[in-house]
């Protein structure tokens, strides 16, 4: 429909929304909307008359590891009650392990072969940017534990980064089930959802590299040196997407090549490294996305 551009006041464009869209919903004067505005296209919404998103899903005989899979990604895709069958005391220890790293969500009632799941608060005392910045603030102290743990042989900080993973995912999976529920659809949102799926990553990465890091027995200094390195490109990576400029985009490319140059340069020298060596290769590959992916967001190149 086309709709006409008035003028109010001296600065201030109105355009009238359609009468039966607005009796629908039980729009009047005075209520607040949302205008999100993508390129040259404005989406208009309102939170009025939105019914609860359910599903019913059976889970039994998956193997424990799919049913962690299917609750996180049924949470991800912004359901607010979630009817499970199992058949299973490990199908259901599965549900119920999960069901704690997703924020707003209890199981409410619970039988022999069955439980419904529901979101029990539909508004949060957390929003979309404050879960992000946590997210990215515990994997940078992620790496740094793993510093500080392998240089002081620490082993319990090591091994309490599987904890922190767990932080890490519980706000990861909010801001997957927030650009789903009420971000709109284009380019920029499909590659906001990628790069946080890949901090989520970066997490179990961390935690991976911190149990491996307990396996060595003895303290080598091209280790310590290369996860110095790597909390740097993290650390890079958190810089430039929140204040994204060029001077960090070029820093970052430079650090990852140097990063995989020294993996490649120890991995010739011991073949036993591999497994740490491959948690900061991936961890590196994650972090690297973050600069490149986002380079649209420099006013520079807008």
């Amino acid at each position: 429909m086309k709709r006409k551009v008035n003028r109010v006041g001296a600065n201030t464009l109105t355009v009238s929304l359609p009468s039966k869209w607005a009796m629908k919903y039980g729009i009047k004067a005075g209520d607040e909307i949302e205008v999100n505005e993508e390129g040259k296209k404005l989406e208009i919404y309102t939170q009025k008359g939105i019914t609860k998103k359910q599903i019913s899903i059976d889970v039994s005989g998956l193997l424990p590891r799919l049913v962690d899979r299917f609750m996180a990604r049924s949470y991800q895709k912004g359901y607010d009650e979630i009817f499970v069958k199992f058949s299973s005391l490990e199908e259901i220890r599965a549900i119920e392990g999960k069901v704690q790293e997703l924020l707003g969500f209890e199981i409410m009632d619970r039988k022999s072969n069955n439980c419904k799941i529901i979101m029990i608060a539909s508004k949060l005392d957390i929003n979309f940017d404050i879960a992000l910045r946590k997210a990215f603030l515990i994997v940078l102290e992620m790496a740094l534990g793993c510093i500080e743990g392998y240089n002081m042989n620490e082993k319990e900080v090591l091994n309490s980064l599987y904890q922190r993973d767990l932080e890490v995912n519980k706000y990861c999976y909010f801001c997957l089930r927030e650009i789903n529920k009420q971000f709109t659809a284009g380019f920029g949102s499909y590659i906001l959802y990628y790069l946080v799926e890949n901090l989520e990553d970066a997490g179990d990465e961390l935690k991976a590299l911190g149990i491996n890091l307990t396996k060595i027995k003895s303290k080598q200094r091209d280790i310590s040196d290369i996860l110095v390195e790597l909390h740097k490109m993290i650390q890079l990576a958190y810089d430039f997407f929140y204040k994204p400029n060029i001077n960090v985009a070029n820093q970052s490319l430079l650090l990852f090549g140097r990063i995989n140059q020294k993996i490649e340069n120890m991995q010739r020298k011991n073949e036993k490294l591999m497994s740490i060596l491959m948690n900061i290769h991936r961890i590196n590959n994650i972090m690297y996305h973050f600069p490149t992916m986002r380079l649209d967001t420099l006013k520079e190149l807008n």
